[in-house]
């Protein structure tokens, strides 16, 4: 399968540490040695790395490395262990105070996926909590928050709960989490939300019962939220999904998987990061699904996405209408739900949202600096530059 933009993929130091941290013994010991001929330890590790550091350590371990790296591994292990139980502690009392309220929770991403797919919860690094509620419950769920002191970081108007799909919520001693009533920016239509959560099983976590996605829809969640463009590459997804196929491979219903990615128009960036997992890391994907994957023709809205969200931001802003072609990409399947005059006003509620704008009014001289600003520096690339 061909990748064709960089970006969404890891660098070269990054793919040296996930060969290392996922890798059997050869593979793994000899892309440790190749990263660690270049590395400078006088350097802060990116983000995307440092997180990689407990699997790593744990992945080395087993092969009997005694790097004098050893050492710093094993410290970013231990304090991965304090600082996930520290969140959970923290946040444990929201999380039951909402369930006693008899609103549905189920736990997305961190969390699940490292109390059920990781060997040991410290080897995936967790930095908030995420979960989702039914569309139905999030103004109850909202509301109930609000009298204990919990906040939002954007007022939850109707066009923020029609167009957005999750909110930062803050706590009164400094607490955060992320509340969802869609699992993901994708599922635009309810109904496919409504499908992914019908399929939520038993977690239990730090003594608390809990609900969270099961492996079909945790691998769809993973990879779709991986396979996009980010300035700071992302690489977590790439070890959560290794590790589900890994614990799970067999329970995945991969005929569930490809009809749904087809049905909700994400067979497009499902093939890629299932192609991308199978060429680069071995992963146990059966080859007719990346078949019936690739041959499907990506829809409108797909090819929309990948020629805004998964290119190189940085070019797709820079162009003359960039500053309406990003938020686009990610407004586009609203608009296939809506009649063209609705969608043309909705995307308007969206780059209010998008921009953080107090009104639609604003929008305007908004689009009008920033269409200026880029063509000044198109016709004049070096007026920016010292003579």
């Amino acid at each position: 399968m061909v990748h064709t933009d960089a970006g969404l993929w890891p660098s070269a130091e990054q793919s040296l540490v996930l060969a290392a941290a996922l890798g059997e013994r050869h593979e793994s010991i000899a892309a440790f040695a190749t990263w660690r001929d270049s590395l400078d330890e006088s350097q802060t590790f990116d983000t995307e790395i440092a997180g990689l550091l407990p699997l790593l350590y744990e992945n080395l371990q087993s092969w009997a490395c005694t790097d004098p790296l050893m050492d710093r591994l094993k410290g970013a292990y231990r304090m991965n262990w304090v600082r996930i139980q520290t969140l959970f502690v923290d946040l444990r009392p929201v999380l039951a105070q909402v369930a006693a309220a008899g609103i549905d929770v189920v736990l997305l991403r961190g969390i699940p996926l490292a109390a059920a797919y990781y060997r040991r919860p410290a080897l995936r690094p967790v930095v908030d909590i995420d979960f989702a509620v039914p569309a139905a419950q999030i103004e109850g769920c909202l509301a109930l928050l609000s009298g204990r002191g919990w906040r939002s970081d954007q007022h939850a108007d109707p066009d923020v709960l029609r167009l957005r799909h999750a909110l930062s919520i803050h706590g009164p001693g400094g607490q955060e989490f992320k509340l969802h009533w869609r699992v993901l920016p994708e599922f635009a239509d309810p109904r496919a939300d409504a499908e992914f959560r019908r399929h939520s099983v038993p977690l239990e976590f730090l003594g608390q019962q809990l609900r969270m996605p099961d492996a079909t829809r945790m691998l769809l969640q993973t990879v779709i939220q991986g396979v996009r463009w980010n300035e700071q590459r992302t690489v977590r997804w790439i070890a959560d999904a290794t590790m589900i196929l890994r614990s799970r491979g067999a329970h995945i219903d991969w005929t569930w998987l490809v009809d749904f990615a087809g049905r909700w128009r994400l067979s497009h960036r499902l093939g890629l990061g299932l192609g991308y997992l199978t060429d680069h890391f071995h992963a146990a994907v059966p080859p007719p699904v990346l078949e019936s994957l690739g041959a499907r023709r990506p829809s409108w809205v797909e090819r929309i996405e990948s020629r805004t969200l998964l290119r190189d931001g940085r070019q797709v802003h820079a162009a003359p209408l960039g500053s309406l072609a990003l938020p686009f990409g990610g407004y586009v399947r609203h608009a296939a739900r809506a009649n063209p005059l609705k969608a043309a006003w909705d995307f308007l509620a969206f780059l209010r949202i998008h921009w953080g704008l107090k009104g639609r009014r604003q929008i305007a001289g908004r689009v009008v600096r920033g269409v200026h600003s880029r063509l000044r520096r198109v016709l004049h690339p070096r007026s920016g530059r010292r003579g």
